[in-house]
């Protein structure tokens, strides 16, 4: 119980600044460790890749709020506010951007988290406080001296809406999020970590040193629903480091036939190189595990040669086909799930995960690897026990074993109909056996009535 009071009076405390009129609140260590997300709860391959996780406490300064706060808990967009991004900031001119910048001054806010949702502890209910605009964020880290001679690519799994990213003072470049919409990573129903992206840092970073990362982000908190809900802005999503080599997989499609065997691999591939390489290549495929999933049966591994590859300067897109002997296919009874490891001389290139399955609709039936299946589906709200699941995501995996309890009630399948969900929702229903249904809506909510 004590965390989850931690839960509630810690998210009402990080926001301390003037921009945000909220009183200042010295955090313990254990309070700040309750509300920071727990990356082997939100990255199904945690402990299975070559990964830094930079989430925690960040150092963060409001700098432009957009909002201001009206009776009771309403709020208003300021008269007269530009709602674009400034061209021209404090933060610019006075170089926060900057390694040597002092920002011990600095409020703290956690990441991921969007940075306008607190929680009001005494009448146990979550609040969004007026702001939207701009805010900065600064973290210092550490690379691992080993890591020196490998690719180090920094990746943001999201950022409403708008930022510019420096590392150690050099800019490495800017983004803007394809939806302006955001939420927190413990809700079932909120759009979140839709528009990855990522840096190449390997040339910037400092190896077995310290590093300065800074974020400035910009978000209007449009659309303003019922005068009291601004949208979520911030760094939203994990922010991570992957070390790789000179060529890697940004990313493996897979697709398995349970009743032939036959799986065909979609690679697209990234050469830092300034000339192609011919490269052999090979798919190792193996029963998955990790700490939440055990595979179902046992079965044997298999290491497929694909043949000598050429892979040119910058992305490139390349198609494998092969049989894999009597695989194990993937049902709602049973759900299991393979590691595809593409590798070269013994390196990974890149992993992803599959089961061998096929999904069809025949005389108005589904059918599951051609077995008619009775779709049993719930429609998941993001209203019951938003409060207490706020720490619980974090420290008692609750997402998980809250999609556990729709497995127990005998559903099979599950409606997405808000936008996409994270990434671990989809891979933890993969691993449970749950169907999801994706229906999303043309969003009409930024549309103003003449």
């Amino acid at each position: 119980m004590k965390y989850k009071f931690f839960a509630f009076m810690a998210v009402a405390a990080f926001c301390a600044s003037p921009l945000f009129a909220q009183k200042t609140v010295e955090l313990t260590p254990e309070q700040k460790a309750a509300i920071v997300l727990e990356p082997e709860l939100s990255d199904a391959f945690y402990g299975q890749v070559d990964r830094l996780y930079l989430n925690g406490m960040w150092k963060f300064k409001p700098e432009l709020n957009l909002l201001e706060a009206q009776p009771g808990e309403n709020m208003r967009f300021k008269q007269g506010a530009d709602m674009r991004n400034p061209a021209v900031d404090a933060g610019l001119t006075s170089g926060y951007f900057r390694p040597g910048y002092d920002a011990k001054s600095w409020s703290e806010l956690p990441v991921p988290w969007p940075w306008n949702i607190t929680t009001d502890f005494k009448k146990g209910k979550n609040v969004k406080i007026p702001f939207a605009g701009l805010g900065y964020y600064r973290h210092s880290f550490s690379i691992p001296s080993g890591k020196k001679g490998m690719r180090a690519i920094l990746h943001f799994a999201s950022v409403q809406t708008e930022c510019r990213v420096w590392l150690n003072g050099v800019e490495l470049g800017t983004h803007v999020n394809s939806s302006p919409h955001g939420g927190p990573p413990w809700d079932f129903n909120q759009r979140l970590w839709l528009d990855d992206f990522e840096f190449d840092i390997t040339k910037t970073a400092v190896f077995g040193g310290e590093n300065t990362l800074v974020v400035r982000v910009f978000d209007d908190g449009q659309p303003l629903e019922e005068r009291r809900w601004p949208d979520d802005g911030g760094i939203t999503g994990p922010v991570t480091i992957d070390f790789t080599g000179e060529i890697r997989a940004t990313e493996l499609l897979v697709s398995g036939d349970p009743a032939t065997g036959a799986v065909r691999l979609d690679a697209t591939l990234y050469n830092d190189g300034a000339a192609a390489a011919e490269l052999p290549l090979q798919a190792e495929i193996a029963p998955f595990t990790s700490a939440f999933y055990t595979p179902p049966e046992k079965v044997k591994s298999n290491i497929v040669d694909l043949g000598v590859t050429r892979i040119p300067p910058g992305t490139s897109r390349h198609s494998f086909s092969f049989t894999i002997e009597k695989p194990a296919a993937w049902s709602l009874e049973s759900p299991f799930l393979y590691r595809l490891r593409l590798l070269s001389k013994g390196t990974v290139v890149g992993q992803t995960r599959f089961g061998f399955r096929t999904f069809e609709v025949s005389g108005g039936r589904f059918l599951l690897n051609g077995h008619p299946v009775y779709l049993r589906g719930s429609n998941p709200t993001n209203s019951w026990n938003q409060n207490q699941r706020i720490l619980a995501f974090n420290k008692a995996n609750w997402l998980r074993e809250g999609l556990k309890l729709f497995k127990a009630a005998n559903f099979n399948l599950l409606r997405v109909n808000n936008g996409p969900e994270t990434k671990i929702f989809y891979d933890i229903c993969d691993e449970l056996g749950i169907l999801t249904e994706d229906d999303f809506a043309v969003d009409s909510t930024d549309l103003q009535p003449d």
